[in-house]
């Protein structure tokens, strides 16, 4: 029977959204969707009713969770916020964080692989001051939350890192159950490995190229209606031939130019989420 979620996973896109659907979906407490990123309160989908949004949970379950980065998406997070707190006030918010630089990067990659990005990361860092969301405003991660803060108790939203996560799976996804107040039992099948890399990839080879239907690419490189396994096998058949390529080196300039941009926004995350005492691979606190 159609129902809402208890907890929604907000993002950030290219933290480990996917890794953490996967490990809750094996949890016999919590219904995850089989859907990953409905991307209903901003995105995609946000024109379809609540309706289609409540008919992808099960109601059986005490608790159901999504998960869709669209939701702190630069130019959407304010109203995403505000729309999920008018749909589901006491829902639980989960945002996870990374190195900011180390996502650019990753997010670099993933739009190279499909296609979306042309350009050098020599270009881009040419104005990297002035990139108006898929670099650098998705990484101002405290801006993204403080619209969530308008709305929600602080006692309802959780923060977490990916290199915590990276580091001991099992312990990070014992803290997010305790938060989701489930047994923190956990079968080991859920922490098989999971191919979601954001260092290597192969770019679409270029029959895919020229032969995909426009409707398809759109929802490969934005999913909300297809089933994450669908397509992750379908990227890597349209990737067969490709170039393969990974995250761009970054010189000392590019460092310094990062770390002015993001130093002040991570460093109010950091202590928001009590994340010190950790060892970032680009930032400097």
């Amino acid at each position: 029977m159609p129902a809402l979620p208890t907890f929604i996973i907000i993002g950030a896109a290219k933290c480990g959204t996917t890794s953490l659907h996967h490990y809750l979906s094996f949890h016999d407490e919590i219904f995850m969707t089989v859907r990953k990123e409905l991307s209903y309160f901003s995105g995609q989908n946000s024109n379809k009713g609540e309706d289609w949004y409540k008919s992808n949970f099960n109601e059986n379950y005490k608790v159901r969770g999504e998960s869709s980065p669209w939701y702190t998406r630069s130019l959407q997070s304010a109203v995403a916020a505000q729309k999920i707190a008018s749909t589901v006030p006491d829902v639980k918010i989960i945002f996870l964080i990374r190195d900011p630089i180390d996502r650019i990067l990753s997010k670099y990659v993933d739009l190279v692989h499909t296609n979306m990005e042309f350009r050098s990361f020599d270009e881009i860092m040419k104005n990297i001051e002035f990139d108006d969301e898929q670099y650098v405003q998705d990484s101002l991660y405290f801006l993204q939350l403080s619209y969530y803060l308008e709305h929600f108790r602080r006692e309802n939203i959780f923060i977490g890192c990916l290199e915590d996560m990276a580091a001991d799976p099992r312990q990070f996804v014992g803290n997010v159950l305790e938060f989701l107040s489930v047994s923190t039992h956990l079968s080991e099948d859920a922490f098989v490995e999971l191919k979601n890399s954001g260092e290597h990839k192969k770019q679409w080879a270029k029959w895919a190229q020229n032969k995909l239907p426009k409707f398809l690419a759109n929802e490969l490189r934005h999913p909300g209606n297809m089933p994450w396994p669908i397509v992750n096998g379908l990227n890597t058949i349209l990737s067969i031939g490709g170039k393969t390529f990974g995250k761009p080196s970054l010189t000392e300039d590019d460092l310094r130019k990062f770390n002015h941009i993001f130093r002040d926004d991570f460093a109010r995350i950091v202590k928001e989420g009590n994340l010190e005492n950790r060892r970032w691979r680009y930032i400097r606190l």
